[in-house]
């Protein structure tokens, strides 16, 4: 009995929160439709709206604190530079964190993210990249808009592992953002997160009463190599990213078991 009345009371719990987030992106909407319409003609990429997202994000954590984020090595990054941001992929908060990095950028998304009424709206206002997942013809068009995007001094946000990892593990990468990189010569910023998968994981939708901590590391901007047609280089390059990524992650867990207890 005592186990039913938990697992009512987590259902509960979880049902108001999301019903309060709901609420959140339904009048904050608005702004970023008001917004939109303001600026659409002086800036067709609506990079300026990413401070108005990003304040979203905080705000949607300010009222429903369900995560509590760390967020170090911003100061890597030079706001005159356009990067080709790659970050692993544990949880769909995942991108509640990535907002919070005060960088212009545009993010890939399950296009299925697009249709839910107000927050789909939002993200196609923003210009955020729509992707099927698995279609050939989707992925190309994904590229080719994230190439269009960066030609023009946009930085773009992928999660290199295409899905969300079960386990929290970093999985092996695709190599579109790497060829775009080599491509176009744009740098690589690593971002490794920890910490979302115990929010709502792959296949999970409850969402704990316990603030979740979150850490997340933005790495030094890797240069890619001279522009070659080469597969093998692209994946070494690839291969180096990742590996720092995994070695990252490692240490971000081990500082946290020798962290005293609070």
């Amino acid at each position: 009995m005592g186990k039913l009345i938990v697992r009512i009371y987590d259902f509960s719990y979880s049902t108001f929160m999301w019903f309060v987030f709901g609420i959140g992106v339904i009048v904050f909407f608005f702004f970023v439709w008001i917004t939109y319409l303001i600026i659409c003609l002086p800036d067709p990429d609506r990079k300026s709206m990413h401070f108005l997202i990003s304040f979203w994000a905080k705000f949607s954590l300010l009222i429903c604190p369900m995560l509590k984020i760390k967020m170090t090595g911003g100061k890597n990054l030079d706001p005159k530079r356009t990067y080709i941001f790659v970050v692993n992929h544990q949880s769909l908060s995942d991108i509640l964190v990535v907002l919070y990095l005060q960088y212009p950028f545009k993010f890939m998304a399950k296009k299925e993210l697009f249709s839910i009424p107000f927050f789909g709206w939002g993200m196609e206002l923003t210009g955020y990249i729509p992707l099927v997942r698995g279609n050939r013809e989707s992925g190309k068009h994904a590229l080719d808009l994230a190439k269009a995007y960066l030609s023009r001094g946009m930085s773009v946000l992928m999660f290199p592992e295409g899905t969300r990892s079960p386990d929290g593990t970093i999985k092996n990468f695709k190599r579109g953002a790497f060829r775009l990189s080599v491509e176009l010569g744009i740098p690589v910023v690593p971002i490794v997160l920890d910490g979302t998968k115990d929010l709502i994981s792959k296949g999970k939708h409850l969402i704990p009463r316990k603030r979740v901590p979150v850490e997340a590391v933005v790495g030094e901007p890797c240069e890619p190599p001279k522009i070659t047609r080469e597969v093998h280089e692209i994946d070494i390059f690839m291969g180096e990213i990742r590996s720092r990524m995994i070695e990252a992650l490692h240490q971000m867990r081990e500082n946290r078991k020798r962290a005293p207890s609070p």
